[in-house]
């Protein structure tokens, strides 16, 4: 009988374990094709730039801007920033969610939920939330452009 009771108390034991097992890994399988998709999508728009490297300088003289943010100031948004210093254009700030573990000795880093210096536009280099982020800038202020790299590369 205790064999029985000990058997039984395994069978549950092991099936909770294995369905715990599985909802963690569908946690995890799901968080890496996300990442998958984030990495794809900035490697593509790195292609595009490299063979379109003045469409951006084009963009920002043929629209006038003469202040400039960045925002998302991972890998694609340094070389961006750097790219723009080495052309003398003036990029005021970057825009970062993460702006308080970042830093980048040419210009100040902020948070969305800063006061944010006055620019002209706004270059999202953060392609995959370009949607929600514009929609979080715009609440914030209307008055400017926000565009993202990706679509100034097409």
């Amino acid at each position: 009988m205790l064999f029985i009771m000990l058997l039984i108390l395994f069978i549950i034991v092991f099936f909770y374990g294995y369905i715990l097992g599985l909802k963690f890994s569908n946690k995890e399988i799901h968080k890496m094709k996300n990442l998958a998709f984030k990495n794809y999508e900035l490697l593509i728009c790195s292609i595009n730039w490299i063979k379109n490297y003045d469409k951006v300088e084009k963009y920002i003289l043929k629209g006038g801007y003469k202040k400039i943010a960045i925002y998302g100031m991972s890998y694609l948004g340094q070389c961006l920033e750097e790219t723009l210093r080495k052309k003398d254009i003036k990029v005021i700030c970057g825009i970062d969610r993460n702006a308080s573990q970042l830093y980048n000795m040419n210009i100040p880093i902020y948070n969305s939920s800063d006061n944010l210096p006055e620019v002209d536009v706004v270059i999202v280099t953060a392609v995959t939330s370009y949607q929600q982020i514009e929609s979080n800038l715009k609440k914030k202020n209307i008055n400017i452009d926000i565009v993202s790299l990706e679509d100034i590369l097409k």
